[in-house]
């Protein structure tokens, strides 16, 4: 009977010792994808841009998008814009956006994404152009940034 008690005995403190190595290598596995994760960079915050509605079917642009080219990341960012309609001739602001990952870095390249409508009896939106690529003078992306002007035309 003492040989039962102290299999019985021997068996029960095995199993509580290999479930305390067990409990342990999952935490160090935890612990381990924790520090291996990677974390983005800082937005850039508040950020708008602006231009002048001089597209070459006299019409309306309705703004779609903005895209930006972060030079470090060498990742082009995506801004969705609420498809807001400009008259020709008309300046715009886009509403202040965050791009992500690019505080500090030089934003060198946008581009905004807009469909253009003529001027004609019928006239309908057109699918998504890109503009041409513009070049921001001082590029570097901080918060509460506008980059364009009126110098940057849309439609020409």
């Amino acid at each position: 009977m003492k040989k039962v008690i102290l299999t019985i005995a021997i068996a029960v403190g095995m199993s509580v010792l290999g479930l305390t190595f067990l409990k342990s290598e999952t935490k160090v596995a935890a612990n381990s994808l924790e520090t291996s994760s990677f974390t983005f960079g800082d937005p850039c915050t508040n950020v708008t841009f602006s231009g002048k509605n001089l597209h070459n079917q006299n019409g309306q642009i309705k703004m779609n998008a903005v895209k930006v080219y972060n030079r470090a990341s060498g990742n082009w960012h995506t801004i969705d814009l609420p498809g807001k309609v400009y008259n020709q001739g008309q300046l715009f602001t886009t509403k202040a956006n965050n791009i992500p990952d690019s505080e500090g870095e030089d934003l060198t390249k946008v581009k905004f994404v807009y469909q253009w409508k003529g001027t004609g009896r019928g006239a309908a939106w057109s699918s998504d152009v890109n503009s041409k690529e513009f070049s921001p003078a001082s590029p570097t992306c901080n918060a509460n940034k506008s980059f364009g002007g009126p110098n940057w035309e849309i439609g020409n």
